[in-house]
């Protein structure tokens, strides 16, 4: 397009997702929302017209990325009392998070149920309000008394007032559940296919829902006529499926039905593994929510809860000797537990666990973007990518731990544009 804007990121050290080593002294060459060149000093010519954006000595990462959080607008410390709360009130909240979120250099994330969720993503797209590209799967997909069915209300109150899911039974209203999301603007399909892997909660978790949760057993909870039915809709309206899966048999219905990420899969095994890699799916783990409730677990919880992280680290680590694609989701829903803004204590958790900084990042950015099927347009700093990258002040290949901090972020940039920061509420 004639007269286009140009702009070229220079003198940075270039991460570009891919895994590749780091380029020193790169030029970035961004035409309108999209990246035109990218190389070392001297290999891209830089058009007299560009606006010059100088790195110095600051690294240059792609827009992180985050598959698994709640856009829910949710402040009470009481689940109970807090679904109740009128829900424009929430969706302001709401728009605030997705800004935190934005300010913690995530450009990209996936809603994994809210009522929301949809319409934030119209807002910002309508440019109403600042914050990252979202993807939303609408209301999650439960059975009737299932790991989203909010137990604590009548089921009536339930289908009207939901924070986050909705009940289906049996093929035909799985089959119409889909149908439904899709009406309503849904970019993917959330279904939950087996229940919590803890029968009791953290001092943490139990501060933020105050008994409010009915603590399901985590065995399957969708037959695999449900799943194949429910995937299958899904995947005829072009939409991706991810499924909440605690333990081995509901993470292997899931994948044997199509489904194309498994959300937390606290306990898997060598076989499931195995499906996941021949499947093509991805494994989206969710760490940081099960430390935190195991950071703030009660005397009366915590050898429970701290039983249940050690799985999860060693599911893991299976996932990753196994060779299964691994991308970065949160769980972020409720300030009490998982704060916005601190997303990035996922890619902490994941090199503690046995990651090298650069596969962290990476699984962050290049395979996360392959799990939400966006890896033609974001992911990586290549051509004829959209331009989503941040300035990052220090070295995250030498403490990954900068990514968690704000200040560190000194610029960051989605589809070309420059977000200023501090984002004020």
């Amino acid at each position: 397009m004639v007269g286009e804007f140009r702009r070229a990121v220079i003198g940075g050290t270039l991460i570009d997702g891919t895994g590749r080593s780091p380029i020193k002294r790169s030029v970035i060459l961004i035409k309108g929302a999209v990246i035109e060149k990218v190389g070392e000093e001297g290999e891209v010519k830089i058009p007299s017209d560009a606006q010059i954006f100088d790195a110095g000595d600051r690294t240059i990462i792609p827009g992180l990325i985050d598959c698994h959080l709640h856009l829910m607008g949710m402040r009470h410390p009481n689940l109970i009392l807090g679904a109740f709360e009128p829900l424009p009130l929430r969706a302001l909240r709401a728009a605030f998070d997705v800004k935190k979120v934005l300010m913690a250099g995530f450009t990209t994330v996936r809603d994994a149920g809210s009522r929301v969720g949809v319409y934030l993503k119209r807002a910002v797209e309508e440019g109403i309000i600042i914050g990252p590209r979202i993807l939303s799967a609408g209301l999650a997909i439960t059975k009737t008394g299932g790991h989203a069915d909010q137990h604590f209300m009548p089921l009536s109150w339930f289908k009207e007032a939901g924070d986050f899911g909705t009940v289906a039974d049996g093929i035909d209203k799985c089959m119409e559940a889909v149908r439904l999301q899709v009406r309503e603007g849904a970019d993917v399909i959330k279904i939950c296919a087996s229940g919590r892997i803890i029968s009791k909660e953290s001092k943490s978790l139990a501060k933020a829902v105050k008994g409010s949760i009915h603590f399901t057993k985590p065995i399957p909870e969708y037959t695999m006529d449900e799943l194949m039915a429910m995937v299958g809709e899904a995947h005829m309206a072009g939409k991706k499926v991810m499924v909440h899966a605690i333990e081995p048999e509901g993470i292997k219905n899931a994948l044997i039905a199509g489904a194309d990420t498994i959300e937390h899969g606290v306990m898997l095994d060598e076989e499931a593994c195995k499906i996941m890699v021949e499947k093509k799916a991805f494994y989206v783990p969710t760490l940081c929510l099960y430390y935190r409730m195991m950071k703030g677990a009660s005397n009366e919880s915590i050898d429970e809860i701290k039983e249940a992280y050690d799985t999860h680290i060693k599911s893991f680590r299976l996932a990753r000797k196994l060779g299964v694609k691994i991308a970065v989701g949160t769980d972020t829903f409720i300030h009490a537990l998982t704060p916005f803004g601190e997303n990035a204590e996922e890619l902490e958790l994941m090199v503690k666990a046995g990651m090298t900084p650069m596969e962290a990042i990476s699984a962050a950015t290049k395979t996360s973007a392959e799990a939400l099927g966006l890896d033609n347009e974001i992911g990586t700093i290549e051509e004829g990518k959209l331009a989503d990258l941040l300035v990052i002040r220090g070295d995250p290949l030498m403490d990954i731990g900068i990514l968690r901090d704000p200040e560190s972020i000194e610029a960051i940039f989605i589809g070309g544009k420059e977000i200023k920061i501090p984002l004020t509420p």
